[in-house]
């Protein structure tokens, strides 16, 4: 009986790997990363693209709108709030510094928000509101302060 042998990708480009990623989804594609040290150190250089794409797939993100990579900030479970935004909106964003860091924060906030729902959370319906509420709560605050 042989053993199997890795998976070989020699020289694929990385637009290649991530046009072949569209058909994968983010946790396969972490699964492929860690089972295979060849397809990871490739797929270094496609990251940005491919997790990109994914934010776009998994939800309706668009990173030429949003200028940033901008996530829900995600409320631990213990906290015990009524709204998906927190307490108050200055803490409802938060700023990602990858397109890898944004769709974990956005799984993050739909494995906690979303649970097992057959539906993936849409960002820009989230991040829209979440502006508003925050620009709802600097009008009143200088209206209390005009008081």
């Amino acid at each position: 009986m042989t053993t199997p042998q890795p998976l070989q990708l020699p020289g694929l480009p990385s637009f290649a790997l991530a046009s072949i990623s569209t058909f994968l989804s983010g946790d396969e594609i972490l699964n492929l990363r860690i089972g295979n040290n060849d397809i990871k150190v490739m797929m270094d250089d496609a990251l940005p693209m491919i997790f990109s794409t994914l934010l776009s797939q998994d939800f309706d993100y668009d990173a030429a709108v949003e200028k940033e990579w901008v996530s829900l900030r995600v409320i631990p479970k213990s906290a015990k709030f009524s709204s998906v935004f927190g307490l108050n909106a200055s803490n409802a964003l938060k700023t990602c510094f990858s397109a890898f860091e944004c769709w974990k924060a956005w799984k993050r906030a739909h494995q906690r928000y979303a649970g097992t729902r057959d539906y993936n959370m849409k960002a820009p319906y989230f991040l829209r509101a979440a502006r508003i509420w925050a620009r709802l709560e600097r009008w009143l605050c200088s209206a209390q302060d005009d008081l």
